[in-house]
């Protein structure tokens, strides 16, 4: 019942609006959708994507890397979309790799393994020095209705970090495919981790991720 209460008010909200901003096109297509939307009301809606508004890091300040391993890396919410599915089914396959995850547990347990380590929330200022000297960062999340209609800050962010990225696909983010990694299944994730212990080398240029941010 509050649902539809919700519901039926941000539609007469979106009706009454001048102009409307949404973060992603699957938001603006989900209102579109729900709402009926005529012509004239969709063309209020206005696509105003994330950005980066923080500090640029240099890039001569990238860690040591260690050659024998792979360091993995997550940074942000651990919550029921986070695939550990195939975090696991990774640390089978591949003894050379290990995962560090940090950021705050919402409702999920982080599996116990010795090579994951889990360390928490941090400060915002305080990520970088934990990251520093890690390989790779990862988006590792279950496709669904929420995840679709995300822009996710995360990325803009990981990119500022200068390392080689991960995630899943789905057609929101596939526009930072100049810098990410993106796999479909468990088959694309482990070619990329095969790639990425072979060949340590940035997908990007320093030029491109500073245009970007």
């Amino acid at each position: 019942e509050g649902r539809l209460k919700v519901k039926k008010q941000e539609g007469q909200l979106i009706k009454r609006a001048d102009v409307v901003l949404v973060s992603s096109l699957k938001l603006k297509e989900n209102l579109i959708k729900d709402y009926e939307l005529s012509e004239e009301e969709q063309n209020k809606l206005h696509l105003v994507r994330n950005g980066y508004n923080g500090d640029i890091i240099s890039s001569e300040n990238q860690g040591e890397v260690n050659k024998n391993k792979l360091t993995i890396t997550y940074v942000g919410t651990i919550s029921h979309w986070f695939d550990f599915d195939t975090i696991l089914k990774s640390l089978e396959d591949f003894d050379n790799i290990e995962y560090k995850i940090i950021g705050p547990i919402d409702n999920v347990e982080v599996p116990q393994d010795k090579r994951i380590t889990y360390i928490g929330s941090v400060k915002h200022e305080d990520i970088y020095n934990h990251i520093a000297s890690d390989d790779v960062l990862i988006m590792p999340f279950k496709v669904n209705e929420i995840i679709e209609a995300v822009d996710p800050v995360k990325l803009y962010e990981y990119i500022n970090f200068s390392k080689n990225i991960i995630s899943v696909r789905y057609k929101e983010i596939e526009r930072f495919s100049e810098f990410v990694y993106f796999y479909n299944n468990y088959s694309d994730y482990k070619s990329i981790i095969i790639k990425l212990l072979e060949n340590r080398s940035l997908k990007y240029t320093q030029e491109a991720r500073l245009k970007f941010l």
